[in-house]
């Protein structure tokens, strides 16, 4: 069962709130498929997966309904929804809340507080699990054919046997977390747990309990001992994403960890002892937060055994047709819909195109083109955007035909060089490889400007 599925049989209680935001957050839990339990009348714990306590507008908030929650249902995890300020959300973190919202917020936000909660509360389940998962190949970085990710790929295999730290590098949406995936189910500990934390989406207090866990009685509110990430990921792996927005206090205890591989939970006198291999990853340049002293050097130079660049895709569009075409599979499949190819015209524009937002923003393209029809696609935009050669900025003005037939010299060229390279420029075994005559190789290299670079 993947999890949206298990949403389907996952029931809310939404407590406190005015009316118009309990009813607000209770459409964001319907059209996300939970279940909402009433609070007019009394509810089952055994029956109730998670509270969602909504302290908007109480000035001051009503901790102790927080109190209450936590001593008579200490099972049963809670959000709280409030007013953005640290001290509030400190305070409800140290009485037990799992999570702490603020407005403004989605439905995505939402969706990811809920299922990071039920992840945490599932944990034991999901790694019963594992072991069928772990053979699962990872994504789009199989179907990755150009130069600069086969050394990422080259890179995976050399270091997924071994236990070194790596730190993976590139902007947003590149695929980092599917490489950090790649070297964990690559690895000898592939059958033990693969946790992942994003850095920058919890405040530092939050953060800190939720890595290294509290003991009962650490502070008001802990009725119970809680197991932070790098406990549970004991024998496994931890893929700290974003770790440029770590705080610097928490930097000095990763780095402990580092060292001697001991850590002591909140309100704990003893050092646990944990076996963890760590992957990093960032999309900023940690070199400058060094010099500018927002990160420690020493956990840098730790963090950086191996590192990882991850190109943009602007660096790499001879992997667009065939990323697009893995996205178009992927997504026909699951939305049930008949296979249709890009037609050239779209394909032509998503080569010239920068993705911004790379592999994601393809991804969430074709997902769009997938579920609407390209008619959907708002094609003048992309075109306008893509970077186009002198005078044909404007999406008016040029041949879509002729885009097309650019883009398919452009990528013959590629793929001429690249075999030209395999055989050290032997044109005649090159010819050979690719089907074509010598004479025919020959023209090919000239016309497409091989010459030069050879």
């Amino acid at each position: 069962m993947d999890r949206s599925e298990a949403t389907l049989k996952r029931k809310v209680l939404l407590l406190g709130g005015p009316w118009e935001k309990q009813t607000q957050l209770k459409s964001m839990l319907l059209r996300l498929k939970y279940a909402v339990l009433e609070s007019s009348r009394p509810f089952d714990s055994s029956e109730t997966d998670l509270i969602l306590l909504d302290m908007r507008g109480e000035e001051p908030p009503s901790w102790e309904r927080l109190k209450a929650l936590r001593q008579e249902q200490g099972e049963i995890p809670v959000i709280v929804v409030g007013e953005k300020r640290i001290d509030y959300i400190v305070t409800a973190m140290k009485l037990g809340a799992s999570n702490y919202m603020s407005e403004p917020f989605d439905t995505q936000e939402l969706k990811n507080a809920l299922m990071n909660i039920i992840d945490e509360h599932h944990l034991v389940s999901e790694i019963a699990t594992l072991s069928e998962i772990a053979k699962e190949q990872p994504s789009w970085l199989l179907s990755s054919c150009s130069p600069s990710m086969n050394e990422v790929k080259k890179i995976v295999e050399q270091v997924a046997g071994t236990d070194v730290t790596v730190l993976i590098r590139g902007e947003s949406g590149t695929g980092k977390g599917v490489v950090a995936r790649a070297i964990y189910l690559n690895s000898k500990r592939r059958e033990t747990p693969f946790i992942k934390i994003n850095c920058a989406a919890l405040p530092k207090e939050l953060l800190e309990s939720e890595l290294f866990g509290y003991e009962k009685g650490a502070f008001t509110g802990a009725y119970q001992s809680k197991a932070g990430k790098f406990g549970l990921a004991h024998e496994g792996t931890i893929f700290l994403d974003e770790i440029s927005e770590m705080h610097a206090s928490l930097q000095a205890k990763l780095l402990h960890v580092l060292e001697t591989g001991e850590f002591s939970r909140l309100g704990g006198e003893e050092n646990e002892k944990v076996n963890v291999r760590i992957i990093a990853a960032t999309s900023s340049h940690l070199e400058s937060a060094v010099r500018t002293g927002h990160f420690r050097d020493d956990l840098f130079y730790r963090l950086n055994v191996v590192a990882i660049r991850i190109p943009p895709l602007r660096e790499r569009k001879e992997e667009i047709p065939v990323l697009a075409e893995y996205f178009l599979r992927q997504y026909h499949h699951e939305y049930n819909k008949t296979y249709r190819p890009l037609s050239p015209e779209i394909l032509a524009a998503c080569i010239h195109y920068d993705w911004p937002g790379n592999v994601r923003e393809l991804e969430n393209f074709i997902k769009r083109i997938v579920i609407l029809g390209e008619e959907h696609c708002n094609l003048p935009l992309l075109l306008s955007k893509g970077g186009l050669s002198a005078g044909r900025a404007d999406p008016s003005g040029f041949s879509l035909k002729q885009v097309s037939r650019d883009v398919a010299k452009k990528l013959e060229s590629e793929v001429i060089r690249k075999v030209l390279n395999q055989t050290r420029w032997n044109r005649r075994k090159a010819a050979e490889i690719l089907k074509i005559s010598y004479r025919s190789l020959l023209y090919k290299i000239k016309e497409g400007g091989l010459e030069t670079s050879s």
